[in-house]
Protein backbone atom coordinates (compact mmCIF):
# COMPACT_ATOMS: atom_id res chain seq x y z
CA UNK A 1 0.00 0.00 0.00
CA UNK A 2 1.31 3.41 -0.91
CA UNK A 3 1.41 5.80 2.00
CA UNK A 4 2.33 9.46 2.10
CA UNK A 5 5.78 8.52 3.40
CA UNK A 6 6.42 5.75 0.87
CA UNK A 7 5.47 7.29 -2.42
CA UNK A 8 6.04 4.97 -5.27
CA UNK A 9 7.57 6.08 -8.48
CA UNK A 10 6.09 4.30 -11.44
CA UNK A 11 7.19 5.67 -14.78
CA UNK A 12 10.44 7.16 -13.53
CA UNK A 13 11.88 3.87 -12.24
CA UNK A 14 10.35 1.54 -14.82
CA UNK A 15 7.92 0.06 -12.26
CA UNK A 16 4.46 -0.99 -13.28
CA UNK A 17 1.60 0.65 -11.50
CA UNK A 18 -1.62 -1.16 -10.74
CA UNK A 19 -5.12 0.10 -10.05
CA UNK A 20 -4.36 -0.59 -6.40
CA UNK A 21 -1.49 1.93 -6.49
CA UNK A 22 -3.88 4.58 -7.77
CA UNK A 23 -6.45 3.68 -5.11
CA UNK A 24 -3.82 3.97 -2.37
CA UNK A 25 -2.83 7.38 -3.70
CA UNK A 26 -6.47 8.44 -3.86
CA UNK A 27 -7.16 7.37 -0.28
CA UNK A 28 -4.04 9.19 0.93
CA UNK A 29 -5.10 12.36 -0.90
CA UNK A 30 -8.59 12.07 0.59
CA UNK A 31 -7.13 11.69 4.09
CA UNK A 32 -4.65 14.55 3.76
CA UNK A 33 -6.32 17.05 1.45
CA UNK A 34 -9.93 16.07 0.83
CA UNK A 35 -11.95 15.16 -2.26
CA UNK A 36 -11.42 18.44 -4.11
CA UNK A 37 -7.74 17.51 -4.49
CA UNK A 38 -8.54 14.18 -6.16
CA UNK A 39 -7.37 15.33 -9.56
CA UNK A 40 -5.63 13.29 -12.21
CA UNK A 41 -2.60 15.56 -11.88
CA UNK A 42 -2.39 15.16 -8.09
CA UNK A 43 -2.85 11.40 -8.21
CA UNK A 44 -0.21 10.94 -10.91
CA UNK A 45 2.19 13.27 -9.14
CA UNK A 46 1.83 11.36 -5.87
CA UNK A 47 2.93 8.05 -7.39
CA UNK A 48 5.16 9.30 -10.18
CA UNK A 49 2.81 8.18 -12.94
CA UNK A 50 2.10 9.66 -16.32
CA UNK A 51 -1.40 10.68 -17.34
CA UNK A 52 -1.16 7.98 -20.01
CA UNK A 53 -0.65 5.36 -17.31
CA UNK A 54 -3.63 6.75 -15.41
CA UNK A 55 -5.85 6.56 -18.50
CA UNK A 56 -4.63 3.04 -19.19
CA UNK A 57 -6.34 2.03 -15.92
CA UNK A 58 -9.28 4.45 -15.85
CA UNK A 59 -11.30 5.91 -18.72
CA UNK A 60 -11.66 9.29 -17.05
CA UNK A 61 -11.39 11.20 -13.78
CA UNK A 62 -15.04 10.45 -12.92
CA UNK A 63 -14.45 6.76 -13.71
CA UNK A 64 -11.54 6.79 -11.25
CA UNK A 65 -13.72 8.40 -8.57
CA UNK A 66 -16.41 5.72 -9.03
CA UNK A 67 -13.77 2.98 -8.90
CA UNK A 68 -12.13 4.52 -5.82
CA UNK A 69 -15.42 4.64 -3.92
CA UNK A 70 -16.20 1.05 -4.95
CA UNK A 71 -12.70 0.05 -3.79
CA UNK A 72 -13.22 1.75 -0.41
CA UNK A 73 -16.60 0.09 0.04
CA UNK A 74 -15.21 -3.37 -0.82
CA UNK A 75 -12.29 -2.76 1.57
CA UNK A 76 -14.70 -1.98 4.44
CA UNK A 77 -16.54 -5.27 3.84
CA UNK A 78 -13.30 -7.24 3.48
CA UNK A 79 -11.83 -5.80 6.71
CA UNK A 80 -14.98 -6.70 8.63
CA UNK A 81 -15.06 -10.22 7.18
CA UNK A 82 -11.35 -10.72 7.86
CA UNK A 83 -11.75 -9.54 11.46
CA UNK A 84 -14.71 -11.88 12.01
CA UNK A 85 -13.22 -14.99 10.40
CA UNK A 86 -12.03 -17.40 13.00
CA UNK A 87 -12.73 -15.01 15.86
CA UNK A 88 -14.65 -16.42 18.77
CA UNK A 89 -15.42 -12.95 20.09
CA UNK A 90 -17.20 -11.14 17.27
CA UNK A 91 -17.53 -7.90 19.22
CA UNK A 92 -13.77 -7.75 19.74
CA UNK A 93 -13.19 -8.56 16.07
CA UNK A 94 -15.58 -5.88 14.85
CA UNK A 95 -14.07 -3.43 17.32
CA UNK A 96 -10.57 -4.18 16.02
CA UNK A 97 -11.73 -3.62 12.44
CA UNK A 98 -13.25 -0.29 13.45
CA UNK A 99 -10.23 0.95 15.37
CA UNK A 100 -7.89 0.09 12.49
CA UNK A 101 -10.02 1.66 9.75
CA UNK A 102 -8.77 4.52 7.59
CA UNK A 103 -10.52 7.14 9.69
CA UNK A 104 -9.09 10.27 8.08
CA UNK A 105 -10.06 9.07 4.62
CA UNK A 106 -13.47 7.92 5.86
CA UNK A 107 -13.99 11.31 7.48
CA UNK A 108 -13.40 12.92 4.07
CA UNK A 109 -15.70 10.41 2.38
CA UNK A 110 -18.50 11.09 4.87
CA UNK A 111 -18.22 14.83 4.28
CA UNK A 112 -18.07 14.29 0.54
CA UNK A 113 -21.23 12.20 0.69
CA UNK A 114 -23.22 15.37 1.35
CA UNK A 115 -22.16 16.74 -2.04
CA UNK A 116 -22.00 13.69 -4.33
CA UNK A 117 -24.85 11.23 -4.83
CA UNK A 118 -22.50 8.34 -5.79
CA UNK A 119 -20.53 8.79 -2.59
CA UNK A 120 -23.72 9.20 -0.54
CA UNK A 121 -25.08 5.90 -1.86
CA UNK A 122 -21.86 4.08 -0.96
CA UNK A 123 -21.72 5.70 2.49
CA UNK A 124 -25.33 4.68 3.13
CA UNK A 125 -24.57 1.06 2.12
CA UNK A 126 -21.50 0.96 4.40
CA UNK A 127 -23.45 2.38 7.34
CA UNK A 128 -26.28 -0.12 6.73
CA UNK A 129 -23.75 -2.97 6.52
CA UNK A 130 -22.15 -1.95 9.80
CA UNK A 131 -25.53 -1.58 11.46
CA UNK A 132 -26.73 -4.99 10.24
CA UNK A 133 -23.46 -6.66 11.27
CA UNK A 134 -23.78 -5.19 14.77
CA UNK A 135 -27.42 -6.28 15.11
CA UNK A 136 -26.35 -9.83 14.25
CA UNK A 137 -23.53 -9.79 16.78
CA UNK A 138 -25.73 -8.38 19.52
CA UNK A 139 -28.60 -10.80 18.96
CA UNK A 140 -26.06 -13.67 19.18
CA UNK A 141 -25.24 -12.31 22.64
CA UNK A 142 -28.90 -12.63 23.60
CA UNK A 143 -29.84 -8.97 23.29
CA UNK A 144 -33.51 -8.47 22.45
CA UNK A 145 -33.97 -7.53 18.74
CA UNK A 146 -35.26 -3.98 19.36
CA UNK A 147 -32.48 -3.26 21.84
CA UNK A 148 -29.93 -4.82 19.47
CA UNK A 149 -31.09 -2.48 16.69
CA UNK A 150 -30.84 0.54 19.00
CA UNK A 151 -27.37 -0.48 20.20
CA UNK A 152 -26.31 -0.97 16.57
CA UNK A 153 -27.61 2.49 15.66
CA UNK A 154 -25.64 3.89 18.60
CA UNK A 155 -22.54 2.01 17.43
CA UNK A 156 -22.73 3.41 13.89
CA UNK A 157 -23.35 6.90 15.28
CA UNK A 158 -20.34 6.58 17.62
CA UNK A 159 -18.19 5.32 14.76
CA UNK A 160 -19.13 8.28 12.58
CA UNK A 161 -18.76 10.68 15.48
CA UNK A 162 -15.22 9.70 16.40
CA UNK A 163 -14.28 10.19 12.77
CA UNK A 164 -15.63 13.70 12.41
CA UNK A 165 -14.81 15.19 15.81
CA UNK A 166 -11.33 16.69 15.84
CA UNK A 167 -8.85 15.27 18.30
CA UNK A 168 -9.99 11.65 18.33
CA UNK A 169 -6.73 9.82 17.98
CA UNK A 170 -6.46 6.03 18.17
CA UNK A 171 -6.27 6.06 21.98
CA UNK A 172 -9.46 8.09 22.36
CA UNK A 173 -11.29 6.01 19.72
CA UNK A 174 -10.26 2.86 21.57
CA UNK A 175 -11.45 4.27 24.92
CA UNK A 176 -14.86 5.20 23.49
CA UNK A 177 -15.24 1.81 21.84
CA UNK A 178 -14.23 0.05 25.09
CA UNK A 179 -17.01 1.82 27.02
CA UNK A 180 -19.48 0.93 24.26
CA UNK A 181 -18.22 -2.68 24.34
CA UNK A 182 -18.83 -2.84 28.11
CA UNK A 183 -22.34 -1.42 27.67
CA UNK A 184 -23.21 -3.97 24.99
CA UNK A 185 -21.82 -6.91 26.94
CA UNK A 186 -23.72 -5.87 30.08
CA UNK A 187 -26.92 -5.50 28.06
CA UNK A 188 -26.39 -8.95 26.51
CA UNK A 189 -25.78 -10.60 29.86
CA UNK A 190 -28.88 -9.10 31.50
CA UNK A 191 -31.85 -11.48 31.27
CA UNK A 192 -34.96 -9.90 29.79
CA UNK A 193 -37.42 -8.60 32.35
CA UNK A 194 -40.34 -10.94 32.91
CA UNK A 195 -43.92 -9.97 33.64
CA UNK A 196 -44.53 -8.50 37.10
Amino acid sequence: MTTPNSRRTGASDGGHLSRSDYFSAGMAILAEEGPRKLTTTNICSRIGATRGSFYHHFASGPAFISALIAHWEADVYARADEAASGAGDHIAAFKAAGVSAQHRAERAIRGWSYEDARVAAAQRRVDEFRQARLVGIFTELGVEPDTAATLADLGVALYAGVQVVDGFDRARRTAVVDVYDDLVRKTGSTPPAGPD
